[in-house]
């Protein structure tokens, strides 16, 4: 099974004290590959609910371990969007709370970038980013590491030419 603890939110604190930058409550639609705590392979459509330059949270049927890594594929093809891949580490599980609810996952990139489309990012992300060479295209480059054996790749319907 998953490393995941039960959190008692009457302990917890906002976390904005710690937080490297800042949250944007935005959905972003994901494609998300990766292992399930019981070693299964699963490709799932969900969306991050809450996102910063570091990573996201997102709703998840599946159960994954902390420490695991996970490839987030950003946009919709199917609108027409340019998508991009990106790693990334669970970093937390929040378990759900009935049967009926998801897990919430949060998980950090490989590196701090604005993968998500934000055109007006916070100030706190252009200053970390003007401080180093991190660009989208640094994170959306994917190291070595295991990888599900599926394709991300979604079909792509040709836009129709211009008559």
């Amino acid at each position: 099974m998953s490393d995941t603890a039960l959190i008692d939110s009457s302990r917890r604190s906002s976390g904005v004290e710690s937080r490297r930058s800042s949250r944007v409550e935005r959905p972003v639609p994901l494609l998300i590959s990766g292992q399930d705590g019981f070693g299964q392979e699963f490709l799932e459509r969900t969306a991050a609910i809450s996102l910063n330059l570091h990573g996201c949270r997102y709703p998840s049927r599946h159960d994954c371990n902390v420490g695991s890594w996970v490839i987030l594929q950003i946009g919709e093809p199917s609108v027409g969007e340019k998508t991009r891949s990106v790693r990334a580490q669970v970093k937390s599980v929040h378990l759900p709370r009935s049967a009926r609810e998801l897990y919430h996952v949060g998980v950090e990139l490989e590196a701090p970038a604005n993968i998500w489309g934000i055109p007006a990012p916070p100030a706190d992300w252009l200053r970390l980013l003007s401080g180093s060479s991190t660009t989208s295209e640094t994170a959306a480059s994917t190291g070595p590491g295991h990888f599900p054996s599926r394709s991300l790749e979604i079909p792509h319907t040709p836009e129709p030419s211009a008559p």
